[in-house]
């Protein structure tokens, strides 16, 4: 692609006040007034020069021929950097480069059968429990569910890790979505729960050293990736921070991803139809595998839409450590540029209607012409999310458990705002009436 050669930008005056707090309200401002530009640009008193970039072609000059010239934002976070050190989703440069090229073959598509083998059983398992008729909390539930299956895939098995684990994710969670210091006593609590973590993960890594060839699970694999790589540091704490990573990046945003496809579902009662319906005629009674994703279209497109309307990343930010050159400026060193998934999956260039709930439109006809900088719910260029494949397919998986055992019903009939925290989620809890099938 040539380089491009003009774009229109705005530039505000003032910080909006909708630049504060719940993200959401600043991009429902800028898909309501500034669609017209490619750029918007602010002075921020936290960020300093701050660039919404809503041009694919921008973006990918930008990402694509660039990218040598700015870094990940860093989190400036001390329990973030304590439990995940300086593993794949936060390291930079040759480091970050290194650590995605030794982690790489676990999750191609040749270990895909033994990646996935029991997400169809782990959710059946859950959802037994469900009583006809019984009210539950959507996001709560969909959280419960995906740790068991996250839990089994890396350690083989949840029967003695799940407590820990779950109390772990769920404090850090709590941790990051607070704004304030955390008390001493506070820190203490974190420290000896992640202490707690890290026994429990180098004791895996300790047995599965001794006997290889009793584990095949995640754990297994990425110890054996790092012995056949010349490119990892070959250190233990180097699995360990990278596992804190992969319970960290998929926790929340596997859940949150369902919870609003349970929401479409349970708002939109001919979705539920045709997802059933292929659920019927694809399975046929039996439990979903891995070679039967493929055919479920359905349930891949309203996977797809969801990830669109709602997207759990709904942001991605870089700053800039080398003056980069654009037509008619210069964005200096020091500067932060935004790409919202929010605001470009919602962007009418890109998705005609597309306040439209529509799963439909991502045909395979679409998919093959759709840009990769207007639908990014996995991430962007060289950072783009390592475990995309794998997580389509457990989502794909357990939609499908989930939808052929219950429909739902919202037990609230009101709308639901989203609330940008750590992830996407619903401001308020979404309370499903659960009714077998």
């Amino acid at each position: 692609m040539d380089s491009i050669t003009s774009y229109k930008k705005y530039v505000f005056q003032e910080t909006p006040e909708e630049f504060g707090g719940n993200l959401v309200h600043f991009f429902e401002k800028v898909l309501a007034e500034y669609l017209d530009y490619d750029i918007v640009q602010m002075n921020t008193q936290g960020f300093g020069n701050v660039y919404y970039i809503l041009n694919t072609d921008l973006m990918r000059e930008l990402i694509a021929k660039n990218s040598s010239k700015m870094i990940k934002i860093p989190h400036g976070n001390k329990v973030l950097e304590r439990f995940i050190g300086d593993s794949v989703f936060v390291s930079n440069g040759t480091v970050h480069k290194n650590q995605r090229r030794w982690m790489n073959p676990v999750f191609n598509k040749k270990q895909m059968d033994q990646l996935t083998d029991g997400i169809a059983e782990c959710t059946q398992s859950f959802i037994e429990n469900w009583k006809d008729g019984e009210e539950i909390d959507g996001l709560s539930s969909m959280m419960e569910l995906v740790i068991r299956v996250i839990v089994t895939n890396i350690f083989g098995s949840h029967d003695k890790n799940l407590d820990l684990i779950s109390r772990t994710l769920n404090r850090l969670l709590q941790v990051f979505a607070t704004p304030r210091p955390l008390t001493a006593e506070e820190e203490q609590e974190v420290e000896e729960l992640i202490v707690a973590f890290d026994e429990m993960v180098y004791s895996g890594i300790k047995l599965r050293k001794t006997a290889p060839e009793q584990y095949n699970d995640l754990l297994s694999m990425l110890i054996t990736a790092q012995n056949n790589s010349e490119s990892a540091q070959g250190t233990e704490q180097e699995i360990r921070n990278n596992i804190g990573t992969l319970f960290l990046a998929g926790y929340e945003a596997t859940a949150t991803t369902l919870i609003w496809t349970l929401y479409l579902l349970a708002s939109q009662s001919e979705m539920d139809q045709k997802l059933i319906s292929e659920l019927n005629q694809v399975l046929d009674g039996r439990p979903p595998e891995l070679t039967d994703v493929p055919d479920l279209l359905y349930t891949n497109q309203l996977l797809l839409e969801s990830m669109r309307l709602f997207p759990p990343s709904y942001q991605i930010g870089r700053k800039v450590t080398e003056d980069i050159e654009l037509p008619g400026e210069t964005v200096s060193e020091g500067s932060v540029l935004l790409f919202s998934q929010y605001i470009m999956h919602r962007h009418p260039r890109y998705f005609s209607h597309p306040l439209d709930i529509k799963p439909e439109r991502f045909s395979r006809e679409f998919i093959g012409q759709l840009d990769n900088y207007a639908y990014f719910p996995f991430g962007l260029g060289s950072r783009i999310c390592l475990g995309k494949d794998l997580s389509l397919v457990m989502l794909a998986i357990m939609t499908a458990v989930i939808a052929k055992g219950f429909r739902f019903e919202l037990a609230n009939d009101h709308s639901v705002e989203p609330l940008t925290l750590t992830t996407l989620i619903p401001k308020d809890k979404i309370h499903l009436i659960v009714r077998k099938r």
